[in-house]
């Protein structure tokens, strides 16, 4: 009986890991957003962490590390032809600073007007949940605070 509950909690427990991989995403379509972002951004490196559809546009959740500051949280949309949607935030995009290491976690777009993003920054050797919300004005600008990472439901 014991093996078996050990078998079964191994197998939900890697499930949960693939569910919530942090892994940066690669492919050719962020290939290209990353060279895009790294541009936009004067940023060394560029690491898609999740992407949302939103309409007919591509919304990424990304870190960047400009080469003279810390890590850089990133909200870019992108149209269907892979240029910035310079409607979004007049740039295509919005930093939120980060800290030595950001890791998103989770990107969630429940609306045309809404964006969330769940993660951690780690500072100092310590890990500090973070999310943000952004919400989309009519006219393309952007409002968004940090709020706390909500609990999972039961």
């Amino acid at each position: 009986m014991k093996k078996y509950l050990l078998i079964s909690l191994l197998c939900i427990s890697g499930l949960i890991m693939a569910m919530a991989d942090p892994t940066p995403m690669a492919g050719p379509a962020q290939e290209e957003y990353i060279n895009i972002l790294k541009v936009a951004l004067s940023a060394t490196t560029v690491k898609i962490y999740k992407t949302a559809m939103q309409d007919d546009k591509v919304i990424v959740a990304a870190v960047s590390d400009p080469a003279t500051t810390k890590a850089q949280i990133v909200i870019a949309r992108f149209n269907s032809d892979g240029s910035l949607d310079t409607s979004f935030n007049q740039k295509g995009f919005v930093t939120v600073a980060g800290g030595l290491v950001v890791i998103i976690e989770s990107l969630l777009v429940p609306s045309k007007n809404e964006i969330k993003i769940w993660g951690y920054h780690i500072t100092d050797e310590r890990q500090r949940p973070f999310t943000y919300t952004f919400s989309v004005n009519d006219d393309g600008s952007l409002n968004w605070y940090a709020g706390k990472v909500p609990k999972p439901a039961h």
